[in-house]
């Protein structure tokens, strides 16, 4: 007799072999994982605009009609200068600092370590500094939402 000489054909047997154990660990280590990771990570919800350099602390911009109901005073911007690639030199770190209709202001933080005076996204930012009148975009941190949000709505 062979090991399936048992087997009952009203009932359904599932056999897994020990090389398919692995596998199947594998998916559910990958399941945990993404688990953890829709439980405990945070996910920013940001609103763009366009602006420009008008103070040396400070970009003047814009933001969609629509948007400006979710920004408030204090919120963190993240601003990128055309003339310096935010991939190689990061992004300006500020805030905003008033708010009327869809225009707003961002004061921008100072770091005198830096070639530009400014805080950035990266250690040091670009060895040159940013001109005035110089056009940017950036993007306003509203919100900060749970992955596993998305999936329990």
């Amino acid at each position: 007799m062979d090991e399936f000489s048992e087997y009952n054909a009203n009932e359904p047997l599932i056999l897994i072999k020990p090389p398919y154990w692995m596998a199947m660990g594998g998916l559910f280590f990958l399941f945990l994982c993404f688990l953890i990771y829709a439980v405990f990570a945070s996910v920013p919800i940001n609103i763009a605009g366009k602006g420009s350099l008008n103070h040396p602390s400070q970009v003047t911009g814009t933001v969609s009609y629509t948007s400006v109901s979710r920004i408030r005073v204090g919120m963190p911007v993240e601003v990128s200068f055309s003339i310096a690639d935010p991939g190689l030199y990061g992004r300006i770190i500020g805030r905003v600092s008033s708010l009327s209709h869809e225009h707003l202001n961002i004061a921008l933080d100072k770091d005198p370590d830096t070639a530009s005076g400014y805080r950035w996204t990266s250690h040091d930012g670009p060895p040159f500094e940013i001109p005035l009148g110089s056009d940017c975009t950036f993007q306003v941190t509203v919100e900060y939402k749970k992955p596993i949000s998305y999936l329990l709505r």
